[in-house]
């Protein structure tokens, strides 16, 4: 987060009619293809087109949009990662003393194998390589 910035305040994108924005989307491409590193917020760089300036559309450089994404992706990663240590430590205190799950089936059981990587349960009678 950028010093002087308070948490959860955007600043306000350039604001351009649809008319101006027609006019000067080829030196906004140039402008755009020239970032190369991505800004902390994407509203930094945006640029808000609209009737009348009052938005509809909201263009960015895609080093901006790539990065944005990235975040997004990871933030989800560690709320799934925070939600399963919540319901491990829910089951936990849950269970009578001595009566605990194995953790993979915890796993199993809430749908997140595939997502940590979780191997499938050994069939009964199977042998063990």
């Amino acid at each position: 987060m950028a010093r002087g910035k308070k948490r959860g305040t955007v600043a306000a994108p350039r604001r351009m009619t649809v008319d101006e924005a027609r006019r000067g989307l080829h030196s906004l491409v140039k402008e755009f293809r020239a970032v190369e590193e991505p800004v902390e917020s994407v509203y930094d760089r945006a640029v808000e087109v609209g009737p009348f300036r009052q938005g509809g559309l909201l263009m960015m450089p895609e080093v901006d949009a790539r990065a944005m994404t990235e975040k997004l992706e990871e933030l989800e990663e560690n709320l799934e990662a925070i939600g399963m240590a919540f319901l491990v430590e829910e089951r936990r205190a849950s269970a009578a003393p001595g009566d605990y799950q194995p953790i993979e089936d915890l796993v199993r059981q809430f749908g997140f194998a595939e997502l940590l990587d979780v191997p499938a349960p050994a069939r009964q009678g199977a042998v063990a390589e």
